[in-house]
């Protein structure tokens, strides 16, 4: 196994059959719903996959002003910016993953110090292959884990595999 992966992502529905095929990829990945979760799990964590809008509940008002959220808009760049040292003592690494697909939250985030490859539309795990061979995952990647193969390089292989059989069997 590599690293941890944790999914902070109040969305229970949505995740469900990505973070399933991550873990039949070998990826040890759990997902929390909340701050406090989260909290209690960084410590064992290589990375975090941060959303951006999550309602901050009035028991986590220790960990984030919901004022300064936006409403729950903002939770996890609010997140970021105060926990970012944190973060890098622990040596996590952080993913942002949104459904928000806009160029000015993606700038916050870079002016916060989240290089580029690390912010990640929601739309772009409809790929899921796509996805998981992002290089992103690297330093949590199963280490048994072979190279991923480019899908349509093994359709091609099957098929010169079989055309082969057939051709020993004609002969």
């Amino acid at each position: 196994m590599g690293k941890r992966i944790l999914w902070l992502d109040n969305d229970r529905v949505f995740l469900r059959p990505v973070i399933e095929v991550m873990r039949l990829e070998g990826f040890d990945v759990i997902q929390v719903y909340s701050l406090s979760e989260a909290m209690e799990e960084l410590d064992n964590t290589g990375m975090l996959i941060l959303d951006v809008m999550m309602p901050v509940r009035e028991d986590e008002s220790h960990i984030l002003n919901v004022d300064e959220t936006q409403g729950g808009q903002a939770t996890g760049l609010c997140f970021y910016r105060k926990y970012k040292v944190r973060l890098e003592e622990l040596k996590v690494q952080v993913v942002v993953c949104t459904i928000r697909e806009s160029i000015e939250l993606r700038k916050e985030f870079e002016e916060a110090g989240l290089p580029p490859e690390r912010f990640i539309f929601k739309s772009e795990i409809a790929d899921i292959e796509c996805f998981l061979a992002n290089s992103v995952f690297d330093q949590c990647r199963p280490e048994s884990a072979p190279p991923k193969e480019d899908p349509i390089a093994a359709v091609l292989r099957r098929r010169l595999k079989s055309n082969g059989s057939r051709q020993e069997r004609r002969s």
